[in-house]
């Protein structure tokens, strides 16, 4: 009888052990998994970030263009007005001048 409350002892101790380790390693689990969540949390931070810094790159590409195109259309103005003043100058005589 007591070798047998011995063995069963012994299988006890055994799964205590194991238990114990067990129980360690789901420790160590949870805190690598903590660590990936932090990760986690970090790179979608940095990726919200460089969607923000594209969103505005976008905004000022399309303001530069706007501008672009302002510019441009206010240059071809301005060259048709010269072509009309410079016209309308040389027909235009003062009277002392003719």
């Amino acid at each position: 009888m007591r070798a047998r409350f011995d063995g069963f002892k012994n299988r006890l101790r055994a799964k205590d052990d194991e238990l114990g380790r067990k129980s360690l390693q789901m420790e160590s689990l949870a805190n690598t998994l903590k660590e990936a969540k932090a990760e986690n949390r970090r790179l979608q931070a940095e990726l919200e970030k460089g969607s923000e810094a594209k969103a505005e790159i976008e905004r000022l590409k399309a303001e530069l263009k706007k501008e672009q195109d302002q510019s441009a259309a206010l240059t071809e103005g301005s060259k048709g007005w010269m072509e009309f003043d410079a016209g309308w100058s040389s027909s235009m005589r003062l009277p002392t001048e003719q």
